[in-house]
């Protein structure tokens, strides 16, 4: 039920309306997904009767597990969900220097120099920071945010050109990675990689691979290449559209 909550009673012993318990779950929906579940129960007595000690444990057990279930299945679609991160990129105006915009996707940088190569070492930078550019050539970028400054940096590595870095990495308006729950958006916000993930929320998390080396970035089968140096390489395996493995990848 949109927007409402919704329950189930489970009955136990005697059926007389003096000696009864009732298992009550019960769940919540927002926006059509499920956001909370719950059980309580009722009980009562009949002369001396009482329910059966073993009765109730093997009631609470189901409906706990029932809870759990639906708990969890709400967890994962959220954390499917597509935010049509790449059609956003692909529609959204070229970037200017002088506007106010927010990070597409996390990055780490040292001593206020930022590598379009991505590299994942420094001080991290998190996604949806609000930073306006101060300045924007063929080779380089300048944004600004409260208490900070950034160079981006071109290099051939990237196989793009300043225009499309600036593009994949600044947007007109937050992301909304909300969408996605509340511990997939903290896992995206903090640069932890977890299995599952969708390219999508890869990218979030992670910034764009190697230009160079991960010429599959829109498939839905592939590797990505990303690096911490020029000598140190991470490799994150994409199968059907989801990370599968990877080094400092979260089960």
């Amino acid at each position: 039920m949109k927007g409402g909550v919704t329950s189930h009673a489970v009955k136990s012993g005697d059926e007389s309306p003096h000696s009864k318990t009732v298992l009550v779950i019960f769940g919540w929906q927002r926006r059509g997904e499920w956001c909370g579940v719950g059980v309580f129960g009722l009980a009562g007595h009949h002369h001396n009767r009482q329910l059966p000690v073993t009765t109730m444990k093997h009631l609470k057990s189901a409906a706990i597990m029932l809870c759990l279930a639906i708990g969890l299945a709400a967890v994962a679609r959220a954390a499917d969900v597509s935010i049509g991160y790449f059609d956003t990129i692909k529609n959204d105006p070229d970037i200017v220097a002088g506007k106010t915009y927010y990070l597409r996707h996390n990055l780490m940088f040292e001593k206020g120099t930022w590598p379009a190569t991505n590299y994942w070492r420094g001080t991290l930078l998190p996604i949806n920071t609000k930073v306006t550019v101060a300045a924007l050539g063929n080779r380089s970028m300048l944004i600004k945010w409260d208490g900070g400054s950034l160079t981006v940096e071109n290099t051939k590595f990237t196989r793009k050109t300043m225009a499309e870095i600036a593009k994949n990495m600044l947007s007109p308006n937050p992301v909304p990675i909300e969408k996605f729950g509340d511990v997939m958006a903290k896992n995206i916000a903090s640069g932890v990689l977890v299995k599952g993930m969708t390219r999508e929320q890869v990218i979030m998390t992670r910034g764009w691979p190697l230009g160079d080396q991960t010429p599959g970035v829109m498939s839905d089968n592939a590797r990505w290449v990303y690096a911490t140096s020029n000598f140190v390489k991470e490799t994150m395996v994409i199968s059907d559209g989801k990370l599968v493995a990877g080094r400092n990848v979260l089960q």
